[in-house]
């Protein structure tokens, strides 16, 4: 419904909500001692998109029942702010939700400038790999210069998911970094480009991927084959 509204129906929504004081009955329901009605307190003001009660929210993500925390989650993700962002991703670093979660949340484009920033900063390099992931899903062509200057200091692991991530974006930039990962030491992180190129439907990488056929690890040869075959239909 949210999002079939023009933008002075949304605001007109919001002001009769406030007048009725629907955001103030929201924040006593957060605090109420049923979790349910704690969910559904979550749920409610995401749906609603009552910007004045992330910080309930924000609460709510340290809940100690799981389907609170999961609803405030999916909550900041519909009132989708740069804070909002900033607070999931806070979250993500304190393990509050399964990782997986709270990259689906995350992964839609207003997240993109908290994500990139959150992934260039030192003190979260142990999250890399969830932020590379929720970057892919943004589709944010801004992401590809910021991971082919951390392909060459990244781990196996990293690599892996920074390629799977350009290949979601799949602007030209990205496209060319996933045919340089072709070149990647590791042959599992080139056998993830293969994949990627065939996927990405490049005609390009045709020479990339038959080179592939003779790379000395099974795998990368066996996904060549596989990219050149679609390729080729």
């Amino acid at each position: 419904m949210w999002a079939r509204l023009l933008p002075a129906d949304r605001d007109m929504l919001r002001y009769h909500l406030r007048a009725a004081g629907v955001p103030a009955t929201l924040r006593r329901a957060a605090r109420s001692w049923s979790s349910g009605r704690r969910a559904r307190a979550a749920t409610a003001i995401g749906d609603l998109r009552l910007g004045e009660g992330a910080r309930d929210l924000d609460r709510l993500l340290r809940d100690r029942d799981p389907r609170v925390r999961m609803s405030a989650a999916r909550a900041l993700g519909r009132i989708a702010t740069h804070q909002s962002a900033r607070t999931l991703i806070a979250a993500l670093e304190l393990g509050l939700l399964p990782e997986q979660r709270l990259v689906e949340v995350l992964g839609e484009p207003w997240a993109a400038t908290p994500l990139l920033l959150a992934f260039r900063a030192p003190r979260t390099v142990a999250l890399r790999v969830p932020l590379a992931d929720a970057l892919g899903r943004t589709g944010a062509a801004a992401a590809v210069d910021t991971f082919v200057a951390a392909m060459p200091a990244a781990s196996t692991d990293l690599r892996i998911r920074m390629v799977r991530a350009l290949t979601r974006i799949g602007s030209p930039a990205a496209v060319a970094a996933v045919r340089a990962a072709m070149s990647d030491p590791h042959g599992r992180v080139r056998a993830q480009a293969a994949w990627s190129l065939a996927r990405l439907g490049d005609p390009d990488a045709t020479a990339l991927l038959e080179h592939g056929l003779h790379d000395s690890a099974p795998w990368v040869r066996a996904n060549c084959t596989a990219a050149l075959r679609r390729l080729a239909q």
